[in-house]
């Protein structure tokens, strides 16, 4: 054999042996993916029985701390929340400000939104019900607006009913009547006795406004229905005193005028409307609240924000979802 055929025979086996090395490492590769795949999928990990133990005991004091917490929001914030509504003040009709103080609303959150769980308990119902915060505040501030909006309309009745009447005979403003007067604080309550029923006509049974002006009683109607003019109470109220029947007739002609006018009638509308939607927006609050409450007190709430990882660190130290 020459020299050249050995040469060709080495030069051969070199080849084949390059060839299996290249295949057997391949093969050996491929194997350790396919190892590091399914360790993954699988999530194989060599985990003593200790720790297997330790991480259910971390998880379980979890699950508790969680409850707690949530207990603790449902406590203080939660269900106080769910039973706060906007109300009307109400009022005495004798102080001439009953239908004013229906109008008017109080909401205080006050207590509640002082209690150092509230921004835990708004992250959670910001994350349950979009925009909850948002809409509670203006809820507020809307119901402070609404309550200042009457005071300023009862302020301007009032003083324009002095300067209407106080050119045709005295009045009084305060106190109790005096003889030869017209007393201001009844005459607002008379009118505002008749704005409240056209209210019920118009918004509560709905009737067109047409159909519920033509409810509104006439003052000089229910003049002449006292015995010869000379019963002093109209409507019940006794809001004059010692007045000429001349002078009479002219006051009852501008409360004719005035019980009726489009321009108070329509504020008293839009007060009494704006009262529906603010009570509305309390009950959707209110009752959002309630529902968070609900599922707390059913042990099926679920929703875990910012607050619920630092309570259950606090609760049982840090590191317990690693």
């Amino acid at each position: 054999m020459d020299l050249t055929s050995i040469i060709a025979i080495i030069g051969e086996r070199v080849v084949i042996f390059w060839a299996n090395f290249w295949l057997i490492a391949t093969t050996l590769g491929l194997i350790a993916s396919i190892i590091t795949i399914y360790n993954h999928f699988r999530g194989k990990k060599r985990i003593s029985p200790e720790n297997s133990t330790f991480e259910l005991e971390k998880r379980k004091h979890a699950n508790e701390a969680l409850r707690e917490h949530y207990q603790r929001l449902n406590e203080k914030i939660f269900r106080p929340l769910s039973k706060i509504n906007v109300t009307s003040l109400g009022g005495n009709v004798v102080d001439g400000r009953a239908l004013f103080n229906q109008l008017r609303l109080f909401y205080n959150t006050k207590s509640i939104q002082n209690e150092i769980l509230f921004p835990d308990a708004l992250l959670h119902l910001n994350y349950d019900f979009p925009n909850f915060g948002t809409d509670m505040f203006q809820l507020i501030n809307d119901v402070e607006e609404h309550n200042k909006t009457i005071d300023e309309f009862e302020t301007t009745l009032e003083q324009q009913l002095i300067s209407t009447f106080s050119v045709i005979c005295p009045v009084t403003i305060n106190g109790s009547i005096e003889e030869g007067s017209l007393f201001i604080p009844l005459v607002v309550t008379c009118l505002t006795d008749q704005w409240s029923h056209f209210l019920h006509n118009h918004i509560e049974r709905q009737l067109p406004l047409a159909e519920a002006l033509n409810k509104v009683q006439s003052f000089r109607n229910e003049y002449e229905k006292t015995i010869n003019g000379e019963n002093e109470a109209l409507f019940g109220y006794h809001f004059w005193k010692g007045v000429s029947c001349e002078t009479k007739a002219q006051i009852l002609n501008i409360l004719d005028d005035l019980v009726k006018d489009q321009t108070l009638l329509q504020k008293m509308v839009q007060f009494e409307k704006n009262r529906l939607r603010l009570l509305k927006n309390s009950k959707d609050l209110a009752e959002k609240c309630h529902t968070i409450s609900e599922r707390i007190d059913n042990g099926i709430y679920e929703t875990e924000v910012a607050c619920c990882q630092k309570a259950i660190e606090k609760a049982i130290g840090s590191g317990v979802n690693q």
